[in-house]
């Protein structure tokens, strides 16, 4: 019955040279869950040919959980996902993945409180262990990720710090929550902590167990430290092993 169910809904969203590609990976990833309770929410796919299609059923190695009214979830072609969750509450969320060919894994996506996610093209996610993004727990918070973006395994990513830091003499709020923008082709290695108001440069590294907590706007840097600092620059990186790079030549 499973097999009858996946092969009907690959008919009508693929050209058949996509459909048993689409079949393999539910039947090898799991069909996924999809529970929504609100109105006027919307998850909507878009084909290699660019038509968007809203659906009302999981994804394969997805679950996703929406809460609220008006939020919207769009994921482009060629997506994949193994045991990720994206989880919604309250009103007017917008979460978007272009496409993630080389898959998103063991990761949770919690968004709320009218939070704007857009993530680019090549988007991928390591597994062995989850990352978390979390965007929202403040009013106006997003994540701007571009594409070939590529993040190891054991990441945290957080606009807010969710509990409030204040002074004891004002009551004054000391730790307000700040957008996170990510440029293209950066690679997030093992066990970072990328924090509010952080923003890295196109073709950037950041190394291993890092905190970054700051704005970097020069490019092609090698990111390290806790906090993060610059410690090397005119480099690039390239997600071939390296037995297999070939060079720029």
């Amino acid at each position: 019955m499973k097999k009858l169910f996946i092969k009907i809904i690959s008919i009508f969203i693929f050209p058949k040279t996509r459909r048993r590609e689409f079949r393999r990976a539910y039947l090898r990833w799991g069909v996924g869950k999809l529970k929504i309770k609100g109105r006027n929410n919307r998850f909507i796919l878009v084909n290699e040919d660019g038509k968007e299609i809203s659906i009302n059923w999981p994804l394969s190695g997805l679950n996703i959980e929406i809460k609220g009214n008006n939020n919207t979830i769009k994921i482009g072609h060629p997506w994949r996902f193994e045991n990720t969750k994206i989880k919604i509450t309250d009103d007017n969320n917008y979460f978007e993945i272009k496409s993630c060919p080389m898959g998103v894994k063991e990761t949770l996506f919690y968004v709320n409180r009218g939070a704007k996610v857009l993530i680019g093209e090549n988007f991928g996610v390591s597994g062995y262990g989850r990352s978390s993004f979390f965007v929202g727990e403040e009013d106006g918070m997003s994540l701007i990720i571009g594409n070939n973006v590529l993040f190891a395994t054991n990441n945290t990513v957080r606009t807010s710090d969710s509990h409030t830091i204040y002074d004891i003499k004002t009551d004054k709020i000391c730790n307000f929550g700040s957008p996170i923008v990510i440029h293209d082709h950066v690679w997030i290695c093992e066990g970072c902590a990328i924090l509010k108001g952080a923003k890295i440069a196109q073709d950037c590294i950041i190394g291993t167990k890092s905190v970054v907590n700051k704005k970097f706007d020069t490019p092609n840097a090698i990111i390290v430290g806790t906090p993060a600092k610059i410690v090397k620059t005119g480099i690039n990186w390239d997600a071939e092993r390296i037995p297999d790079f070939k060079g720029i030549g």
